[in-house]
């Protein structure tokens, strides 16, 4: 009985993560490439405020400052690019995870030693980062808890976005978009997909096979 229930349960969840897989990569991708696209735009437009928030967290030797402060924007841009289009979306959202990550350790111990008299560095004070939703989302002038929330969220995102559904309204999906014809509440992957192919084309050869050899029976 507790079998039958454990099952019951993992069926109902496949489903319902069936019926939403689709809008919420949707939404996922859309979002963390909006935040990484105005993030990259703020600090590329000034790269100097931006120089001075990483220095701000006293983690890299003074002469690795520069060359991440002039780095990270363009692998952001990179990111919100292949985000938003939908291209090598499993190996972007990697990378994405990787960021936020990255981010989430320098704000977490900045929190644990008392430096938090500085912003996160998330998004610039100047054009677009004066915006008042995107200074909500910076987080404010200062450091706080909220700001380790918030990259957890957009890491959660990413696992969406790696889990999802990758060929709905992306380029790639008019570029490598399987052709079986699958069922759309069956939860796919890649190797579901090759499987599927070599089964295929196996049962084909076999049928082929079957009619030449009938064929010269016969004769």
């Amino acid at each position: 009985m507790t079998h039958d229930s454990n099952d019951n349960e993992t069926g109902a969840l496949g489903a319902a993560w069936a019926r939403v897989r689709t809008p919420l990569t949707l939404v996922a991708r859309l979002l963390l490439g909006l935040v990484f696209a105005l993030s990259a735009i703020t600090k590329i437009t000034a790269p100097g405020a931006f120089h001075d928030s990483v220095a701000a967290y006293h983690l890299l030797p003074h002469s690795l400052i520069t060359p991440f402060a002039t780095a990270l924007p363009w692998i952001e841009a990179l990111v919100a690019i292949y985000l938003l289009i939908g291209l090598f979306l499993r190996p972007t959202a990697i990378v994405t995870a990787a960021l936020l990550i990255m981010f989430t350790g320098a704000i977490a111990i900045s929190l644990a030693r008392g430096n938090t008299g500085h912003g996160c560095g998330c998004f610039g004070d100047s054009g677009i980062g004066s915006l008042a939703p995107v200074q909500w989302l910076a987080g404010g002038a200062t450091i706080t808890p909220f700001d380790v929330v918030r990259d957890l969220i957009f890491i959660a995102l990413a696992a969406v976005v790696y889990w999802g559904d990758r060929y709905t309204l992306s380029v790639e999906g008019l570029l490598f978009k399987p052709v079986l014809p699958l069922d759309d509440e069956t939860d796919y992957d890649d190797d579901t997909i090759v499987t599927a192919t070599m089964a295929t084309t196996t049962t084909r050869a076999s049928g082929v096979r079957a009619v030449s050899g009938a064929r010269r029976g016969k004769g």
